[in-house]
């Protein structure tokens, strides 16, 4: 089973509650879930928080969007091990493959979710394979655009993942021990697609950005090409 996990929270100290900050008066990561709905190549959407009291509205979001959820504190995670946090999820939904995408990322494109896990399928044993815009080899960019992608692990690397990495930086950001080790594999950046955008949302001006690409569209069902065209 292919599982697409969006790990959410709201408990963020550059912008709070930046799951429930709405776009088009819905709440951002309600827009995750129906684009991810989009892509073809997923069984099964997930999203898996830690469960503090403020996190609380997004429980509401997701099954009202149609997502499964998992409680990282019924297990007493630590809020910040997102190592362990997608193996056991991935456990418990008896995944075998699973797409790691972020709540803050409103502009995540179901095509480049495909696209991921259809190179993916092609090999690439014990390698991150990722279009998430975020990895550069020797200052080059690959072309993706930042938040429109997503990661690609097998349960096995999870599991590794889990019990023998014990850094806390890596163990918080899981594609760190692939990214430091070089163990990565992109797939092509389709031509038209090919940008700097940063389209994740951190901070203030960041959602701002988002604010107005959603405002102008007025729905969530454009395409990485259409914000390239208005951005330009």
């Amino acid at each position: 089973m292919i599982a697409a996990i969006i790990q959410a929270r709201n408990g963020n100290d550059r912008l709070p509650g930046k799951g429930s900050i709405e776009l088009l008066g819905k709440p951002m990561l309600q827009h995750v879930i129906e684009r991810v709905k989009r892509a073809k190549r997923i069984d099964k959407i997930i999203v898996a928080m830690p469960w503090a009291s403020e996190d609380i509205p997004l429980l509401a979001v997701a099954f009202a969007a149609g997502a499964s959820v998992f409680l990282a504190r019924q297990y007493d995670i630590n809020d910040a091990d997102l190592s362990k946090r997608y193996y056991l999820c991935a456990r418990e939904f008896e995944a075998d493959t699973i797409i790691r995408i972020c709540a803050d990322n409103p502009c995540i494109e179901p095509e480049a979710i495909d696209l991921l896990i259809e190179h993916g399928n092609l090999g690439a044993k014990g390698a991150l394979v990722t279009n998430a815009g975020d990895y550069r080899v020797a200052n080059r960019e690959l072309g993706w655009p930042d938040g429109i992608g997503a990661e690609m692990y097998t349960m096995e690397m999870l599991e590794f993942l889990n019990f023998e990495i014990s850094k806390p930086s890596m163990r918080e950001h899981p594609h760190k021990y692939y990214h430091d080790t070089h163990n990565i594999v992109v797939p092509p950046c389709p031509p038209a697609w090919r940008s700097n955008l940063r389209l994740d949302v951190n901070t203030q001006e960041d959602f701002e950005c988002i604010e107005r690409i959603y405002n102008h569209f007025g729905n969530n069902e454009f395409h990485i090409t259409d914000i390239i065209k208005l951005l330009a």
